[in-house]
């Protein structure tokens, strides 16, 4: 027993350092869903307002005004107001071709959770009636819609 109980420890890390190299993420498929297969390659933003019911929206550049495009809107986690917080995310959807709005929806860690509904559809109203009075950019398709968030 006196030997197993040296031998155990070994061979513990030793597999938990076998485990750590052979651990790596997959690689971005090239099309498809996750895939690297971009519509569009530039990100436009707009910031607009401030507080608890301040919005972004994110549109892909290149899109033709005349084109309706599918609509994200995309809600942060508790606290993570700010949208540089998931701008790859961000990206990844508007290069695929849609519309992201991220509502703020709280302006710090005080806003009370009562709020956060009408904080939000407030911004996404907001976002929704900037867009439509925008020449240079797409139209949100009222017929294609999504909600992702953290």
């Amino acid at each position: 027993m006196p030997r197993f109980s040296r031998i155990l420890p070994l061979l513990t890390l030793l597999s938990f350092g076998l485990a750590q190299a052979a651990t790596t993420p997959p690689a971005q498929p090239a099309s498809g869903p996750g895939g690297a297969d971009y519509a569009y390659t530039g990100v436009a933003q707009q910031a607009l307002g401030d507080g608890d019911d301040a919005v972004t929206i994110f549109w892909p550049e290149q899109a033709a005004a005349a084109t309706p495009l599918p609509v994200v809107v995309f809600t942060h986690g508790w606290g993570a107001v700010k949208p540089e917080h998931y701008l790859a995310w961000i990206h990844h959807l508007v290069r695929k071709g849609a519309i992201v709005i991220y509502p703020r929806y709280q302006e710090n860690l005080r806003t009370k959770s009562e709020n956060f509904t009408p904080n939000a559809v407030a911004g996404v109203k907001r976002a929704l009636a900037w867009l439509a009075g925008q020449k240079n950019a797409p139209a949100a398709d009222p017929t294609r819609w999504a909600t992702v968030g953290h």
